[in-house]
């Protein structure tokens, strides 16, 4: 690989400005807890499951609009619930790793966790080779 989207890993670092709210709901979060939705951009997106990504996909739903329209039509709403203390509506992007997010961490902390798991993937793959 030659890069990798870690999006979900910062959201729960110390020094994110993650809403409080968010972050308590991220590390209560298993990988289960996720739905891919067009609930918010109108592009397929990883965001925590919960009311607001049930109703989009129910068939009550008008269904979403593409690009950019879904969010033009729901921005003002998603930052009202966002403000609010409502959070059984409030949605956020996660992708499936928020599984393994269960703690609050340093950004520190992260990035050397990222680079050692590189180091071991990289011996692994030494041994597997013969490299």
């Amino acid at each position: 690989a030659e890069g990798v989207w870690t999006g979900s890993l910062w959201l729960t670092v110390e020094e994110a400005d993650t809403p409080e709210m968010a972050k308590q709901r991220i590390l209560a979060a298993t990988s289960r807890d996720t739905v891919r939705s067009r609930s918010w951009t109108g592009k397929p997106a990883r965001l925590l499951r919960n009311e607001w990504t049930e109703a989009w996909e129910s068939e009550e739903s008008p269904g979403t609009l593409p690009m950019p329209l879904q969010f033009m039509l729901v921005s003002d709403a998603l930052r009202r619930i966002g403000r609010s203390d409502v959070s059984e509506l409030a949605t956020f992007p996660a992708g499936q790793v928020i599984g393994v997010t269960n703690q609050v961490r340093s950004t520190k902390d992260v990035v050397f966790g990222l680079l050692e798991e590189y180091a071991e993937a990289l011996e692994r793959l030494g041994r597997i080779t013969g490299g």
